[in-house]
């Protein structure tokens, strides 16, 4: 009798809890910064599919001439021991298929990489998509490594860190079908968990394969620029597994409501150790949305960024 009483009462919950966030994003909705017609058309797709597919060339986004000039010289540098040496990655797991490049190395060498993620129709996208106040947790950059494992996020998975979250990758190389482009689900048929036998949330192909045919898995292929936006909590989705020589290289941008469901999911990748070297006039917009970071940021500096936004 208790485990029934049990599955009751967290149903009842769960319930509470999810009508509790539709009224605030009821509540919200007459907030919601206004978006351009090409915009708004990405912001649609993302809501009916789970995914939209775009190029840095075609949104002509302010900030990109800087992101592109950063992501050049990322590019000639990438190569290096320095960023595959364990002793220079700041995080202890999740990254055996990759080279991730050091998050605070990002703040201090290219910090167009990361503020590119907090321009302002980037914020306007994320937030109608989430119908909340936003946060930004950072970018990630890496480079794969060709090894043919199906591991990390090289599995089918859809992320937990909250209800509704928006990954936007950047191919900062040409990526084709052989080099472990992002693969998805459509959002109309995605399963549930309940589908599979796994119970830690990742899950292969071939078990993939039994529920929703390769057939109706859709890979973003691309040229050097190429945006995907995903909706990661709502489809499932990975990177293929490489078959070529060569190494796709992409940046990853992070964002969830302010009051994520798993905050220490949140934290696991995120851009903290980095936002200390960061020195830009950040507008009060932008300081918002990095709230979760304020005390991060040194004084001196937190106060220029005051002073000229």
């Amino acid at each position: 009798m208790k485990p029934i009483l049990h599955k009751v009462q967290k149903k009842i919950s769960e319930t509470a809890s999810d009508f509790s966030y539709r009224l605030e994003q009821v509540k919200y909705a007459q907030k919601l910064p206004a978006l351009s017609p090409v915009d708004r058309q990405i912001v649609d797709e993302i809501n009916h599919e789970g995914v939209a597919v775009r190029s840095l060339d075609d949104l002509c986004f302010s900030s990109t001439p800087s992101l592109q000039e950063a992501s050049n010289r990322l590019i000639q540098n990438l190569g290096k021991s320095a960023f595959a040496n364990p002793e220079e990655i700041e995080y202890e797991e999740g990254f055996r298929h990759c080279a991730p490049v050091n998050p605070s190395r990002i703040a201090k060498e290219y910090p167009a990489l990361y503020l590119w993620g907090l321009d302002d129709r980037i914020l306007n996208i994320v937030e109608n998509c989430i119908g909340l106040p936003i946060a930004y947790h950072g970018v990630i950059a890496r480079k794969e490594v060709n090894d043919g494992k199906q591991v990390g996020t090289r599995l089918w998975h859809r992320d937990q860190d909250d209800r509704n979250i928006i990954r936007i990758s950047i191919y900062l190389n040409d990526v084709g079908i052989e080099d472990s482009p992002f693969e998805y689900i459509p959002k109309s048929l995605t399963p549930s968990m309940r589908s599979f036998k796994a119970s830690n949330y990742v899950i292969d192909d071939d078990a993939m394969a039994t529920v929703v045919p390769p057939c109706q898995w859709k890979a973003c292929t691309g040229l050097a620029g190429t945006i995907v936006f995903a909706a990661a909590a709502k489809v499932f989705h990975h990177g293929r597994v490489p078959r070529s020589n060569r190494q796709r290289i992409a940046a990853s941008y992070h964002y969830t409501s302010r009051q994520p469901t798993n905050p220490q999911l949140c934290k696991l990748f995120s851009f903290k150790s980095g936002i200390p070297f960061l020195d830009h006039p950040f507008t009060a917009r932008q300081r918002e949305v990095l709230w979760e970071y304020q005390n991060l940021l040194p004084q001196q500096k937190q106060e220029k960024a005051y002073c000229h936004s």
